[in-house]
């Protein structure tokens, strides 16, 4: 268990996106009239309804956990790879 949790850090540690998240300045800018209201009616909307877990949504589109986490990782102006059968 320590041992994956040594994994988890170094690999945070190495991830160009990990580190520029880490040094990226808060945004503290109040939020407009508008995102608030968004804001709360989509509160007020998940009190009310059974929310569809991520996995759920990326298998509807006919992609899995892993292909998320590499769209994370990929710049956003390099292609991403092509997706392997399988």
């Amino acid at each position: 268990m320590q041992l994956a949790a040594v994994e988890t850090l170094l690999e945070s540690m190495l991830d160009p996106f990990a580190q520029r998240l880490a040094s990226a300045e808060v945004d503290d800018e109040p939020l407009a009239d508008g995102e608030r209201r968004a804001l709360d009616e989509a509160i007020a909307w998940s009190k009310q309804n059974q929310t569809i877990p991520l996995g759920e949504v990326l298998g509807d589109l006919g992609l899995t956990m892993a292909d998320w986490e590499m769209m994370a990782r990929t710049p956003l102006d390099q292609p991403l790879p092509a997706k392997r059968e399988g």
